[in-house]
C-alpha cells in the first residue's frame, strides 16, 4: 500500500513554458515544479532526466529523494530545460523509483 500513500501524499504538480522573445537559439524554457513528501534527515529532492529513445516527445523525471517513510514535510522539486521548439515534449512521466507518480499531458505557454 506504499503506492497509494506515495501518491496522495504527491498532488501539486505545475508545468509551464515560458516564451524567449529575445532567444534565437530556444523557444523558451520548459519548467516543472512539485512537491515531495521529505524527512528531517532526507538531502534536498531533486530530479534526474531519463532518456527514452522509444518516445522522444515523453519527457522521463525520476525524482530523487530519501527512502524514509516518516515525513517531516514537503519540500519543492524544480526542474528546467531550455527547448527548441514548441512541441518538443507532449507528456511529463514523473517516477519515484518505479513508481509513476505524476503524468501531465497539459503544459501552458507563457508568452
Amino acid at each position: 500500500m506504499r503506492n497509494n500513500t506515495l501518491l496522495s501524499e504527491i498532488d501539486l504538480w505545475e508545468a509551464w513554458i515560458e516564451f524567449d522573445h529575445e532567444g534565437t537559439e530556444s523557444f523558451g524554457t520548459l519548467y516543472i515544479l512539485g512537491e515531495v513528501p521529505v524527512s528531517k534527515t532526507s538531502q534536498h529532492p531533486f530530479f534526474i532526466k531519463c532518456i527514452q529513445e522509444n518516445d522522444p516527445q515523453t519527457l522521463v523525471l525520476s525524482v530523487e529523494l530519501s527512502d524514509s517513510v516518516s515525513t517531516s514535510g514537503e519540500e519543492e522539486v524544480v526542474f528546467s530545460e531550455k527547448l527548441p521548439g514548441l512541441h518538443k515534449y507532449d507528456t511529463i512521466k514523473i517516477y519515484r523509483g518505479k513508481d509513476l507518480i505524476k503524468e501531465i499531458n497539459e503544459i501552458e505557454v507563457l508568452i
